[in-house]
């Protein structure tokens, strides 16, 4: 499993910008795009037993190709997740 790293530059404490509607909004995103990530991986894993093909050679190009998805699924809306996520973050300041 691959762990999140903070972006460049940042550190994986709070921000004084992260409690910000917009730094909420990021993270809310991050948060959802992460989580379909997982969702996507453990169909691609699942399917992949299923069908007893363990050959990596698109592993890498499957695994980005997730990232991708899942990150563009999270700017649009995604599952709603980040809505709630961003509505729950708002409603503690």
């Amino acid at each position: 499993m691959n762990a999140v790293a903070p972006a460049a530059g940042t550190s994986a404490g709070v921000s004084p910008q992260s409690s910000s509607p917009d730094g909420i909004r990021h993270a809310a995103e991050q948060f959802e795009a992460l989580f379909v990530g997982q969702l996507l991986r453990s169909v691609r894993e699942s399917s992949a037993d299923d069908s007893g093909d363990d050959s990596g050679t698109n592993s890498t190009f499957l695994e980005l190709a997730e990232e991708q998805m899942a990150q563009a699924l999270s700017a649009r809306g995604g599952l709603g997740m980040a809505t709630m996520v961003m509505k729950e973050l708002g409603n503690t300041q």
